[in-house]
Formats: structure tokens, C-alpha cells, sequence
């Protein structure tokens, strides 16, 4: 369904910029913490899916992803 208004050019370009600020930032992230958001929010694993995945438990997974949102929303910022 297509929205009642369209966007306008600019918006899009503001959304599109946005976009590209927060892939920049993800792949800036370290490792495991990359792999770690990458799995959960594009591969929308369970923690426990990517706990078994990564050789680690649950919890560390979810105070990895914890760590790498903090990271974002610093940079973003």
C-alpha cells in the first residue's frame, strides 16, 4: 500500500544519509561485537541462536549486543 503522501526528495536523502551513518557505524564496531549485532538485527537470530553460534552463553551475547547499542548511540550522537 503505497502512503498517502509521498516523501520528498529531501527526506528521502536525510533518511538515505542516516542509513549509510549507522552501516558506517556498525562495521567500525570490533569484533565479536560486529559479528555479534549483525546476527541478531539483520540475521534476527535468538540469543541463545547466536550464543550456540559463537561458542559463548546467552547472557554474553545479550552484554555484547548491550555494549555494541551503547558504542552506536555514542558515535551516532
Amino acid at each position: 500500500m503505497m502512503p498517502a503522501t509521498a516523501a520528498s526528495p529531501e527526506a528521502v536523502h536525510e533518511q538515505l544519509e542516516l542509513h549509510r551513518a549507522v552501516v558506517e557505524c556498525v562495521m567500525k564496531l570490533d569484533e565479536p561485537l560486529r559479528a555479534t549485532l549483525l546476527f541478531r538485527y539483520f540475521e534476527e537470530r535468538s540469543s541463545f541462536e547466536i550464543g550456540r553460534l559463537m561458542g559463548v552463553p546467552a547472557g554474553t551475547v545479550r552484554r555484547r549486543l548491550k555494549t555494541a547499542i551503547e558504542e552506536l548511540r555514542r558515535e551516532l550522537d
